[in-house]
C-alpha cells in the first residue's frame, strides 16, 4: 500500500507484523507479512505453492501440446512436398497421359506452403495452365492431415477472359482434403455466371463434383451441371444439365 509521510505504522492484527521500508521522496512503502503462530499451518503459503505448482504443469503441457503439433505439422509438410513432386514427374513421364505437369516453385512453411505448377499438352510445352496451390498442413480437426486448395493462375490472356465471365469469383476451385481414417476427397466447384457482351449472352449454371477415395482404395464420383447456354447474333447454342455418378475399386482385379 502507499502512504503519506505523516501515516505511522499502527499495530497490525495478532500473529502479524508491519515492516517500513525507506522512504523515497514523499511516499513511504509498506508491506504486510503474516507470520505463522507456533504449531499453526501456513496454509496461505501452501495454498501459494500449489498454485504455482500447477501453473507450471499448464505451462509445459502447452508447450509439449504445440511443440507436438509443430512438429507434426512440419513432418505431414514435408510429405506433402514429397508427394506433390513425385505425382508431377509420375504425371509427366507417363506416356499414356495426355498432359505433362511442372513444378515451377514450392514456397514450404511450417504450418503452410504455396507451390504453382504448369499444365501442359504433352509435346506442347509453350501452351499450358499455370496453377496455384495453397497446402495446409495437418493435423487439424476440420481437414485431418492436410488440405490443398488449387485455382488458375495463368497465363494472363486466359485468366483476364475467365476474369471476364466469372467476375471476382474463381473459374474454377479444386480442394482436396486428408481424412485422419485414410484416404482422400475432393470436390471440385464453378460457380455460376450470367453475362452480355457484345450481343451475345452466356450463361452458366455452374458445375459441383465430389472424389471420394477411402482408406481401403474404393473411389466413389459424383458430378452435377445445369448445363450451358449461348445465345446471340441469330445462333443459339445450348448445353444441357448434366450429371453423373460412378464407383470403382482401385485395389482389385478391376481397378484402373
Amino acid at each position: 500500500m502507499f502512504a503519506g509521510p505523516l501515516m505511522q505504522g499502527a499495530p497490525g492484527a495478532a500473529g502479524a507484523r508491519r515492516r517500513r521500508l525507506p522512504m523515497i521522496g514523499s511516499v513511504v512503502v509498506t508491506s504486510r507479512a503474516t507470520v505463522p503462530r507456533a504449531g499453526q499451518r501456513d496454509t496461505h503459503g501452501e495454498k501459494r505453492h500449489e498454485e504455482d505448482r500447477l501453473a507450471v504443469g499448464r505451462r509445459r503441457g502447452f508447450g509439449l501440446r504445440h511443440g507436438g503439433l509443430a512438429g507434426a505439422a512440419w513432418w505431414t509438410g514435408s510429405r506433402a512436398e514429397e508427394g506433390f513432386r513425385a505425382r508431377a514427374a509420375a504425371l509427366s513421364a507417363d506416356p499414356a497421359m495426355s498432359v505433362t505437369m511442372t513444378v515451377v516453385s514450392y514456397d514450404r512453411g511450417l504450418r503452410n506452403s504455396t507451390a504453382v505448377s504448369r499444365v501442359s499438352p504433352r509435346g506442347m510445352p509453350e501452351m499450358f495452365l499455370e496453377l496455384e496451390h495453397q497446402i495446409a498442413h495437418g493435423p487439424h480437426p476440420d481437414y485431418g492431415w492436410g488440405r490443398i486448395e488449387t485455382r488458375l493462375r495463368g497465363p494472363d490472356q486466359v485468366k483476364a477472359a475467365l476474369d471476364g465471365l466469372f467476375g471476382s469469383q474463381a473459374a474454377i476451385t479444386i480442394a482436396s482434403t486428408m481424412p485422419f481414417e485414410g484416404g482422400s476427397v475432393t470436390e471440385i466447384v464453378s460457380p455460376p455466371f450470367e453475362r452480355t457482351t457484345n450481343g451475345v449472352r452466356s450463361a452458366w449454371g455452374g458445375l459441383t463434383a465430389t472424389l471420394k477415395l477411402s482408406a481401403a482404395q474404393v473411389a466413389t464420383f459424383t458430378l452435377k451441371s445445369p448445363g450451358l447456354t449461348v445465345q446471340g447474333l441469330g445462333s443459339l447454342l445450348t448445353m444441357g444439365a448434366i450429371s453423373g455418378d460412378g464407383e470403382w475399386n482401385l485395389s482389385g482385379p478391376n481397378s484402373l
